[in-house]
């Protein structure tokens, strides 16, 4: 995915039939707070966004607002507008016992649809039409999109009544119309990519949108027809330390192969440089194996990286010519090795120093065996049995760090929430210090003053924008 544009401002319109909001970024920040108090619909101002900009937009049509826009740092902006299927009443009378079926699917789902509006950086609203491998992709796959998910039913071969508009129209034209529903299908999306990927270009659907709800403490999943109703949801906290396991498993492995492959080759670079005749900084020789050594340390006490090799001892100076062949390829060798470590090594980094001060006096330590495990002297302390603040704070800045892509929008519903007054006062400076590692646009729905202390110019309240 391209790197996703800065959103500048955001608007709504008619939110629960009744708010019109407008936010924006200030300046700089990468962060908005709201407040209010309850019934101004926080919540769903931040539930009609999540699902606006990642284009679910048959579970945006679930929520009740007249207009959202998005505009962005380069003037374009997003438009999603809610409208209302056609009311016919004698519509059924006139369609076949099937289609009455399909009508009534349709009609129960929702009677609302969201139409999306891209407006170039000019203000002029964009049309984009289907390219000319559209005629590539097998009709198998377009009719079955179109039948589970569009307001029509099939006519023909290429051909489709639409129940909003009662007319039959032919699949290119359905595709057209219904686009930006289609645009919130990931297997419509998924299956149409090999063969058609020029399709659905024009707007960068799916914008990377990481929704921290209120209710976070158990693992939030797609119930499936297999699934048994006596068996309790995982909680949040145990998903979140294995997927860290795995996490470092991966990224060991990734240092065990360039490791291999590059000792594989040593011999031979070895000789050849042995061969040519290369000048050596040798005090900067030396600086290199010390940080070297220094980044493996830190590595292996970030639970990392399991180093059990005696620490290398530089030659004195007299003698470091004689090996400077063999202990520069060892430099850049190392080098490449443990540059596979960057990346995990700084969000564990800042996930490490985060979270250990709020646990305090018991320690928090991290493995590939378990990913993260706490202990209370030497005692263990199993993560579901962390109180319910400690959890919250785990999961929020877990996920923060380690499940937030970069440039994402990230919205927070309640960050306060079972957290002491210490820890909610904290807040806005660990956030700043995730967005320095990892750059995101972040919107707070937020009841606490500890929380928006010292943050007026980036503060929106909503009451003061209701007329």
């Amino acid at each position: 995915m391209a790197q996703q544009k800065k959103i500048r401002r955001i608007e709504v319109t008619g939110l629960q039939d009744t708010f019109d909001y407008k936010i924006e970024f200030v300046g700089d920040s990468g962060t908005a707070i709201l407040i209010a108090p309850n019934g101004y619909g926080k919540t769903a101002f931040l539930g009609v966004l999540n699902a606006c900009m990642q284009f679910r937009l048959y579970d945006a049509a679930e929520y009740r607002f007249d207009e959202l826009n998005v505009l962005f740092e380069d003037k374009t902006k997003w438009s999603f507008k809610t409208s209302k299927y056609s009311e016919d009443d004698d519509l059924p009378a006139r369609l076949t016992e099937r289609e009455k079926n399909v009508y009534i699917r349709r009609r129960r789902r929702s009677e609302n649809y969201i139409k999306f509006i891209l407006y170039n950086s000019k203000g002029k609203a964009e049309t984009d039409k289907n390219p000319a491998e559209l005629e590539t992709i097998p009709p198998s796959i377009i009719g079955r999109a179109i039948d589970r998910h569009l307001p029509v039913s099939r006519e023909g071969p290429n051909r489709w009544r639409d129940f909003r508009t009662h007319e039959v129209l032919s699949t290119s034209v359905i595709l057209n119309r219904y686009k930006e529903v289609l645009l919130g299908d990931p297997d419509f999306r998924r299956e149409l990519g090999e063969f058609a990927p020029g399709f659905l270009e024009g707007v960068d659907a799916r914008f990377s949108c990481v929704f921290i709800e209120t209710q976070r403490l158990l693992q939030m999943r797609k119930k499936t027809k297999s699934d048994d109703d006596s068996i309790p949801q995982q909680e949040e906290i145990l998903r979140q330390a294995e997927y860290l396991a795995n996490l470092l498993q991966r990224t060991y492995a990734s240092y065990a192969a360039t490791s291999q492959e590059l000792d594989r080759s040593f011999p031979n670079r070895l000789v050849s440089r042995a061969e040519g005749s290369v000048s050596y900084d040798l005090a900067g020789l030396t600086a290199d194996l010390d940080s070297i050594e220094e980044k493996r340390r830190a590595l292996t006490e970030a639970g990392i990286l399991v180093d059990t090799a005696e620490p290398l001892v530089a030659p004195k100076d007299e003698f470091i010519a004689n090996v400077a062949d063999a202990l520069d390829i060892y430099v850049e060798d190392s080098k490449k090795k443990l540059s596979t470590f960057d990346e995990v090594f700084t969000k564990v980094s800042v996930f490490r120093d985060l979270l250990s001060k709020k646990l305090r006096p018991k320690t928090l330590s991290i493995n590939r065996e378990r990913g993260a495990e706490v202990r209370r002297g030497v005692e263990p302390v199993g993560l579901d049995k962390l109180s319910s603040g400690e959890k919250h704070e785990f999961i929020m800045l877990f996920r923060l760090i380690f499940e937030t892509p970069p440039n994402s929008l990230v919205l927070i519903d309640e960050p306060e929430i079972s957290l002491h007054v210490s820890w909610q006062l904290e807040f806005m400076s660990d956030l700043a210090r995730i967005q320095s590692a990892n750059s995101f646009q972040c919107i707070i729905a937020t009841h606490s003053p500890q929380i928006i202390q010292g943050a007026d110019e980036i503060t929106f309240d909503l009451s003061e924008q209701v007329k």
